[in-house]
């Protein structure tokens, strides 16, 4: 995973006050950066809606804080904030009047469910075998990486003797190269991505630069996203990197006779398959997915009012949190947030 010199962010979680934009159950990136445009321009902060993007993780949107600051992650109803150094999660901020704590034993839960968020219909997809045994397993692999190779070349040669299916989230090991980063660009936006994937890894190990040019949103931040949860939950890192059907993960083995004995022993799919409530989507909302409107009981108790036509926010929840980070400054080429942001 790509490293990165952690500064207090930038714009990090600046007045975001849940009562003004509390988000009804599955938001979509527009009303999320929409959202966030509100806040930034009530304290007169520049704010470039482009910096929000959507995650591989359903719910969960990544906030891009400029070179060499952890990126922040904002769930659907804009009320929980995930503070980053880069590689995994540093602090869980809930932009909110009275947040109440959130425990360890939580967090872990909610973890897991981002994990099983993933949308699988955006990977790399490989079925391998007859599917006969209903082996799912995620592969962590960088097209780069000598490991990789030699798995993915016995991985190609095992035929019929695996039976999974493995969804692959491409990577490079130097993922601030521009070239390597436009490989994986180009390998997972190809219409076959599949093929380009093998074919690159045990054709042209070294570098395939000569791929047209992939326009999609995927990429290396799109894979270190998922590398970030995954870090966060204590589950190791590297590269090929295996999370099995049952939920435990392993470097993914060399040799066939050892992966066949991981498969045995990790079968199956149930931990994708397990109940996706999605709570961190919609994170302690005002009202379960209510959004909250002014004049209510929900936006008194957010610290708004509304008088002829004019919202009030009486105080900024995040205030202390400002002081702790530093002072907030402009990201490079922000501009002050347009009237009409989510769009």
């Amino acid at each position: 995973m790509s490293q990165a010199i952690f500064r207090r962010p930038l714009a990090a979680v600046l007045a975001l006050t849940l009562g003004l934009g509390a988000l009804p159950a599955y938001a979509d990136l527009g009303s999320v950066r929409g959202v966030l445009a509100e806040r930034m321009r009530a304290k007169k902060i520049p704010f470039s809606p482009s910096s929000v993007r959507e995650t591989l993780i359903q719910g969960l949107y990544r906030w891009e804080q400029g070179a060499g600051v952890g990126q922040l992650y904002v769930n659907d109803a804009v009320t929980l904030i995930l503070v980053t150094d880069g590689n995994k999660i540093v602090e869980w901020t809930q932009p909110v009047r009275d947040p109440q704590p959130i425990s360890e034993a939580e967090k872990s839960s909610l973890l897991s469910e981002m994990l099983r968020g993933i949308r699988f219909d955006r990977l790399i997809k490989f079925e391998q075998g007859k599917g006969q045994a209903g082996n799912q397993v995620l592969l962590i692999s960088a097209f780069d990486c000598p490991y990789c190779v030699k798995f993915e070349r016995m991985l190609a040669n095992a035929g019929d003797k695996v039976d999974a299916t493995v969804y692959v989230l491409p990577s490079t090991l130097q993922p601030k190269d521009n070239a390597h980063a436009s490989t994986v660009r180009n390998i997972w936006c190809a219409k076959q991505n599949a093929e380009v994937w093998r074919n690159t890894l045990l054709k042209s190990p070294g570098g395939y630069f000569n791929l047209p040019s992939g326009s999609c949103d995927l990429g290396v931040e799109a894979a270190r996203d998922v590398q970030l949860i995954i870090a966060s939950m204590g589950l190791g890192g590297g590269y090929p990197q295996m999370l099995f059907g049952n939920g435990t993960t392993s470097t993914a083995a060399q040799e066939l006779p050892v992966f066949q004995d991981q498969l045995r022993k990790s079968p199956g799919r149930v931990f994708w398959d397990e109940p996706k409530p999605q709570r961190y989507a919609q994170f302690r909302a005002a009202g379960g997915n209510t959004a909250v409107s002014g004049g209510g009981a929900a936006a008194a108790a957010a610290g708004i009012s509304t008088s002829g036509g004019t919202t009030t926010i009486r105080f900024n929840p995040l205030s202390g949190l400002l002081k702790k980070l530093g002072t907030p400054a402009a990201a490079e080429g922000a501009s002050p947030a347009p009237e009409e942001a989510g769009k």
